[in-house]
């Protein structure tokens, strides 16, 4: 909808933006249109425990954040940067939760009977960073070749408890 200064000081109050906000939309001379529906309700912000499983995303070194559908990689730099600007709303957190379910389904079928082509979709998955995963640069090197039939018991039993420890590990499970 066109820019209006009433308009704009309404939606201010009601859902508090920051002055730079009005001033965008000023400069814009546009005001985003969801706002004109009376139904529209701003996201609702994560709680602190859901944050806090947020906030173990960053440790995890076999997870690509910038590939976890539906968020925006700016919304991570700019959150793990402190800006007061961005929150994580619950459409994140969904979003996380799903791509962590992803992983762990993957993992799971692997572990239920142990593959090449489980393995293979397992670390198909764009949100694995796949060396980081397997942990085992001779392991991740060998199947990357192909070479998954020359595995032998001892490495698949390692595979399998990296994996029943990855598990563990990720945050929203």
């Amino acid at each position: 909808m066109k820019y209006n200064e009433e308009i704009a000081d309404r939606l201010k109050r009601k859902y508090n933006f920051a002055p730079s906000t009005i001033r965008d939309w000023k400069y814009r001379d546009h005001i985003p249109d969801r706002y004109s529906d009376p139904n529209y309700k701003l996201p609702q912000k994560a709680s602190a425990k859901q944050l806090a499983e947020f906030d173990q995303l960053w440790t995890l070194d076999y997870i690509t954040l910038k590939h976890i559908d539906g968020i925006a990689y700016y919304r991570f730099s700019e959150y793990k940067s402190g800006s007061k600007n961005v929150s994580i709303n619950k459409k994140d957190i969904q979003m996380a939760t799903h791509a962590m379910q992803k992983i762990k389904t993957a993992i799971k079928k692997y572990l239920k009977k142990p593959s090449e082509e489980a393995l293979e979709e397992l670390l198909e998955l764009p949100i694995i960073r796949k060396q980081n995963l397997v942990n085992n640069d001779k392991l991740y090197w060998r199947f990357v070749k192909g070479l998954y039939y020359i595995f032998s018991e001892e490495e698949i039993a390692y595979l399998k408890q990296r994996l029943k420890s990855v598990v563990e590990d990720l945050p929203f499970c």
